[in-house]
């Protein structure tokens, strides 16, 4: 490889690796539009820019270090230079094309498979959609064409435009911010113009736009060519010719002494460095206007691609704050300039404050307030539009409009490039290093505000509200120390990287810090629990039907809550209308319980609560089975303040005693007698009993007649059933039939054994099972760690969890999981306890417990009730602090504690 060759791998390869960046990354980190099949199409406007800066940088680097009369005098030939460097350039910008088309088959390949197992598997299951065409092939065949077509072509036409409209701009203006936008703006104006043809021909616009993008490809390229061969080392535009200037042309004689005006002699200075940014502005100016004439009075549809160009021209205006702040340093000292703007007899700290200031207010005011007010100017006029549009936040009840977000926009952008700028020495390094800061932040706090399932350090806007700031604070102080040196070296960039990391890992680990409440630690936030009192050979359980609580006590007891308060949370709900529009916002009210009540008789053996229908069953040991709660025992239609207040009241469910368990499903209660025959009662959506649908079963009904039944287990809204010979069982929906059928539960081509089952929780594609010896089994497929394991998927069926044989019981669905473990609560979920640190309770002495989203009540051995409420509501500023430790009720059941004797 000879060294000219090496030189100009040198000179390329920076803004290769930029737009390498730029090509792969967003492709396979750019959330996609759950409704669109494939992928973001936003990721191909990504790598179209960074094709763009690509194409500058064979010229642009000469320009910008001050090579190219060097590289003029070199004891070549010009046509050897310039084929070198078209070649190299081509061969660079093919490797970011081939990237850029693999990460997208990648990607597109990964989101088409979720997209037609979603479409497809409702279909599968239906009888008459057997022996039909192979839906998945063809629907992935077509959109993989069709996606294909508008990656490879439009990607392969993209790259070959921006590298060749990168070298004649380079050549023409020799100034990177024209040569920029240039090379953005023309392409833009032919696909404007293809399409309006196309429209107004009605045929489709490719037919005009590829033939003219390649006549400007080839025109471009000879133009280039014809200048480069050509080229003189001051081109008519290039040096540093003053295109603007604040004063008279005119030579004045100063006839009196020279007044000290140094603050506004560096404002003078600091708004003519931008001047091609102000000439810029006024293009856009222009070329917005005339967009606005256009969607006026030429109407397009939805989906048309020229509607979506001229609605995103005035995102275009977020470039002059990029190339502002790039401007501003970087410039300085590529012109030999900043030497003497740092021995002025002027502070630097000013000479900083004025520069940055310049860059902010021209980067908003521009970036942001510009567009804005062009885009309000045509709202009067009765042209619609994206950015001058309020938007309402329900959780907050203020209007904020996009014109808010533009301008903090173009100022985060002027102030990370004005950054970047002072790690450069001229105005093409300092753009590529922008966008990898920008990019980085984007990323970071991307990254931070996704919704994440598992545990974390933190959740919600605090480390927003902290990051934010101190990321700013550290970019503007880094700014001004790496402003006030010549040269841009190694250290200056390791410095700044090690400061700006240490900074936000700071400021992450404060923000956890205050986020787990670490004050709680020295506060008693639980009430002391006594010496056992609860003993017994029952299995004890706890349910929450409706919010009202009812527990099995361990001594073969019924106690249920009693006389309940309101307490007023500070988070709101809305309140619909019959026309389902929301008529008004309230604040919630939570019940709380102030005394319980105890059932007679201490012969209950087992308990089943329904949440949807607010009923409650329950077993004697005698094989008798009754209802004790009933919503429908005063009235026909639900009444919560009613449900919370409702007396138990006891009654025989039939005349049988052959009861052996019972069970609670989503809306209705199953039960199995002795004799293995399966039986059930309440809710009919399913038509479980044969009957019509969603039509009330009072009294039990046989379901099928198999008598070979032994066991029942509730999970989340479903039950599995258990036969004589250990398998488990679920239920099946067959389309047009009345009723449901059982379908055997195997993994991996074996039954599921549920003999030895002592607790079921989970559900929706995760099961878990604690066993008689109190080990924890799961199955079913789960991407993130149940209580610090890993689950196994259904193809390894059912796996065991750690090695422990404490477990003693576990509730709730697979994304709120609480289990009870050598007494001690466990929580594994993302509702209650979002991303807290630490567990529940400190206590050792729970027996059972129950999991309802954002509700978990658990009893003690020793009486005690304690249920824990997520109050902190839906609004983000509600929840700039963990969950609390503190119960959000307690007492004992022994202290305030009646008796009933309603039974009948």
């Amino acid at each position: 490889m000879n060294a000219l060759v090496r030189k100009e791998i040198r000179l390329i390869l920076p803004f290769w690796a930029i737009a390498m960046f730029l090509a792969v990354l967003p492709a396979m980190v750019v959330p996609r539009q759950p409704w669109v099949m494939g992928i973001n199409e936003d990721i191909i406007w990504t790598f179209r820019f960074g094709v763009v800066l690509l194409g500058l940088a064979p010229f642009g680097q000469e320009f910008g270090l001050g090579t190219f009369s060097s590289l003029l005098a070199q004891p070549f030939e010009r046509r050897k230079i310039w084929s070198t460097k078209v070649v190299l350039t081509l061969i660079a910008g093919l490797l970011v094309f081939l990237a850029f088309a693999l990460a997208v088959h990648l990607r597109l390949d990964a989101n088409l498979k979720d997209d037609l197992q979603r479409l497809t598997r409702p279909l599968s299951e239906r009888p008459w959609t057997k022996g039909a065409p192979d839906l998945d092939k063809a629907t992935r065949s077509f959109y993989q064409s069709e996606f294909w077509f508008s990656c490879v072509v439009g990607g392969a036409l993209a790259t070959l435009v921006a590298v060749i409209g990168g070298l004649w701009t380079t050549l023409l203006f020799r100034q990177i911010g024209a040569a920029l936008w240039f090379s953005i703006l023309i392409p833009g104006v032919i696909l404007v113009v293809a399409e309006m043809v196309g429209s107004l021909f009605m045929v489709n616009p490719n037919t005009f736009l590829v033939p003219a993008l390649l006549i400007y490809a080839v025109a471009g390229f000879i133009w280039a060519r014809r200048m480069f061969l050509a080229a003189q080392d001051a081109q008519w535009l290039g040096g540093t010719i003053s295109l603007l200037s604040l004063s008279s042309v005119e030579p004045k004689i100063e006839t009196a002494p020279r007044r000290k005006k140094p603050l506004v002699a560096l404002l003078r200075k600091e708004f003519q460095s931008h001047q091609v940014s102000f000439l810029i502005a006024f293009g856009l100016l222009v070329l917005h206007g005339a967009t606005l004439v256009f969607r006026k009075f030429y109407p397009l549809t939805r989906s048309s691609e020229l509607r979506f160009a001229m609605e995103a021209v005035p995102l275009l205006w977020l470039l002059v704050p990029w190339l502002i702040g790039c401007v501003a340093v970087a410039e300085e000292r590529k012109l030999g300039t900043m030497e003497s703007q740092l021995c002025l007899p002027v502070t630097r700290r000013l000479q900083f404050a004025i520069k940055f200031a310049v860059v902010l207010l021209l980067g908003v005011l521009l970036g942001g307030l510009m567009p804005s007010l062009i885009e309000f100017i045509g709202t009067l006029a009765g042209v619609s539009s994206e950015i001058v549009k309020p938007r309402f936040l329900p959780d907050s009840g203020i209007f904020f409009a996009t014109v808010l977000e533009m301008a903090i926009a173009a100022g985060a952008i002027a102030t990370i490039s004005l950054f970047a700028s002072t790690l450069t020495r001229n105005t093409l390094h300092a753009l590529g290093a922008a966008i990898v800061f920008g990019g980085a932040f984007v990323a970071l706090f991307s990254w931070l505000d996704v919704e994440r399932y598992g545990y974390a350090f933190w959740q919600g806007p605090l480390i927003f509200i902290a990051g934010y700031p101190a990321a700013i604070i550290t970019v503007i102080w880094l700014s001004f120390s790496n402003y006030k040196w010549l040269y841009a070296e190694r250290k200056i960039w390791l410095r700044s990287m090690l400061v700006l990391s240490v900074s936000l890992i700071f400021t992450g680990i404060a923000v956890a810090f205050i986020y787990q409440r670490p004050w709680e630690l020295a506060m008693a936030m639980e009430p002391h629990h006594g010496p056992a009192r609860l003993t017994g050979s029952v299995r004890p359980s706890i349910y929450m039907p409706v919010n009202r609580i009812i527990a099995l006590l361990p001594d073969g007891r019924l106690w249920l809550t009693t006389n309940y308060r309101w307490k007023e949370l500070d988070r709101y709900e809305e309140v619909w209308d019959k026309q389902g529009q929301t008529n008004r916002v309230r604040k919630m009210k939570a019940p709380i319980p102030t005394g319980g009540m105890f059932v007679v008789g201490s012969n209950w053996v087992a308990l089943a609560a329904n949440d949807h229908n607010g009923g409650v069953a329950a077993l004697q040991s005698d094989g008798t089975l009754w209802q004790i709660l009933s919503w429908r025992d005063k009235t026909n239609s639900f009444n919560f303040n009613f449900w919370m207040n409702l007396a138990p009241n006891p009654r025989r469910i039939g005349s049988d005693s052959d009861w052996k368990v019972v069970a609670a499903s989503e809306s209705s209660f199953l039960a199995v007698k002795t004799d293995g025959t399966l039986w059930g009662w309440g809710g009919n959506g399913e038509r479980w009993f044969g009957a019509d649908a969603d039509k009330y079963v009072a009294e039990p009904v046989r379901i099928g007649t198999d008598s070979d039944w032994a066991g029942l287990f509730a999970e989340d809204y479903s039950a599995l059933l258990m036969k004589r010979d250990g398998s488990i069982w679920t239920w099946t929906k067959v389309d047009g039939e009345a009723g449901v059928k059982p379908t055997c539960v195997n993994l991996n081509g074996v039954a599921l054994d549920g003999s030895d089952w002592l607790a079921l929780a989970g559900g929706r594609g995760l099961h878990l099972v604690v066993r008689r010896d109190h080990t924890l089994w799961a199955w079913g497929g789960q991407s993130e760690r149940i209580f610090g394991f890993h689950t196994p998927d259904w193809q390894t069926g059912m796996a065991r969890l750690g090695a422990d044989s404490d477990w003693m019981q576990i509730s709730g669905n697979p994304w709120d999981l609480s289990a009870i473990k050598g007494g001690r609560l466990e929580k594994n979920g993302t509702m209650l306890f979002q991303a807290a640190l630490g567990q529940p309770s400190r206590h050792s002495d729970w027996l059972t417990l129950n999991v309802e989203w954002d509700q978990l009540v658990a009893l003690a051995a020793d009486g005690t009730v304690s249920m824990w409420k997520d109050t902190r509501g839906e609004q983000r500023l509600q929840t700039l602090l963990a969950p609390t430790h503190r119960p959000f009720w307690s007492f004992n059941i022994f202290s305030n504690s009646e008796l009933t004797d309603s039974r009948n």
